[in-house]
């Protein structure tokens, strides 16, 4: 890659990070998908007694025991994400940038292979929607996550390859 492909990454890593400030920070829309706590210290402190160590854990857990199968049955289920560790915000945008920077690599190395603004366009939004349905589609089908919260981070994703493809045409060669 050339010099100034890997500055068009870079400047790609910056404009994506800024549009998911403002969509996961400034856009209230996506949180309208969940439903809140009357006592979130209360329940914090309940998850942190019931569920003692880091890690996933899956509400009847996995098993073809009969009565897994009836507490499924019964309702209700959960998949948890619980991490007892202060959250640092300075390592977690670094990390959040570097994923950026990776993103605009690998979709830098599928576009450069496409001649042409619209059809680097077609082909990144036809890469977004399918890792999207591919990947967030099956959270709605196998792991029960609910549909208008997978459908917020589904429209984030392909407007992610979408924009990252702007940006990245810019600086990609005419010429394949």
């Amino acid at each position: 890659m050339n010099g100034k492909t890997l500055l068009g990454i870079a400047l790609t890593a910056v404009v994506l990070f800024f549009f998911g400030f403002v969509y996961w920070a400034l856009n209230p829309l996506p949180y309208t998908a969940m439903q809140q706590v009357s006592d979130p210290a209360a329940a914090q402190s309940t998850l942190a007694a019931v569920f003692p160590d880091s890690g996933i854990y899956s509400i009847p857990g996995p098993g073809n025991d009969p009565s897994i199968q009836e507490l499924y049955a019964k309702g209700p289920t959960a998949l948890l994400t619980i991490d007892h560790t202060p959250e640092d915000m300075t390592t977690n945008m670094i990390k959040g940038f570097l994923h950026m920077l990776l993103s605009g690599v690998l979709l830098a190395v599928i576009l450069r292979k496409v001649a042409g603004t619209a059809a680097r366009l077609k082909t990144a939004a036809l890469l977004g929607f399918t890792a999207t349905f591919i990947i967030n589609g099956g959270e709605i089908v196998w792991w029960q996550q609910p549909t208008p919260w997978i459908l917020y981070q589904m429209v984030y994703h392909v407007l992610f390859f979408v924009i990252a493809a702007l940006v990245l045409d810019r600086f990609l060669p005419r010429e394949r």
